[in-house]
């Protein structure tokens, strides 16, 4: 079970990369979408989805 700061700091994150207005491009594939899909304007990397080092590879 999940406790109340960790839910919480999960919808800062999710919230900041909403408000960012990422554009998505589906002929780039997983790997370069996930990546974008995880920086915010702000280029800050917020890892939310789930086993994104597996699927982008470690950088």
């Amino acid at each position: 079970m999940r406790s109340r700061c960790e839910c919480r700091e999960y919808d800062e994150k999710i919230s900041h990369l909403a408000l960012s207005r990422i554009e998505l491009d589906l002929d780039d594939g997983v790997k370069v979408n996930y990546r974008k899909m995880q920086t915010a304007s702000d280029s800050k990397f917020y890892e939310v989805l789930a086993d994104s080092k597996n699927i982008m590879g470690k950088k």
